[in-house]
């Protein structure tokens, strides 16, 4: 795209063409953005489970995944909070579960491989233990 501007502000009329960034700088910042807000957003839930909207909350997402999680999150209204499921040692790493830990190995991969890009090695799916959650 080309963009004409004047070359000084006594003669307006002398013009020159000045070369504006392509395209794809733009789309690297689009990217980089929905990158941002894919890696950060958490559904948000009814009561009955029910998918009603995305929220950004960039601490809370950063909490890692495991099949046999020791908080969850709940929600009030807009806000999320967390609750442990079990009582958490010191030092013990907070987790939480991406999917639903009810279901086999092989499905809790899929899921977490399609939707996060990985696939769970944590001490449930090591020893492949069906693990079923209190939340």
């Amino acid at each position: 795209e080309k963009s004409v501007q004047p070359t000084s502000k006594s003669d307006e009329k002398e013009e020159k063409v000045v070369e504006k960034e392509p395209f794809p700088v733009h789309l690297f910042y689009l990217t980089r953005l929905f990158h941002k807000i894919s890696n950060y957003s958490i559904p948000i839930r009814s009561p009955s489970q029910q998918i009603t909207g995305i929220g950004l909350y960039p601490l809370l997402s950063s909490l890692n995944h495991s099949c046999s999680p020791n908080l969850c999150f709940v929600f009030a209204g807009m806000r999320m909070l967390v609750r442990a499921l079990r009582d958490i040692e010191p030092g013990e790493e907070l987790t939480v579960a991406y999917v639903d830990c009810r279901r086999i190995a092989p499905v809790r991969h899929a899921l977490l491989l399609n939707n996060y890009n990985f696939i769970c090695r944590c001490r449930v799916c090591n020893v492949g233990v069906a693990v079923v959650s209190e939340a």
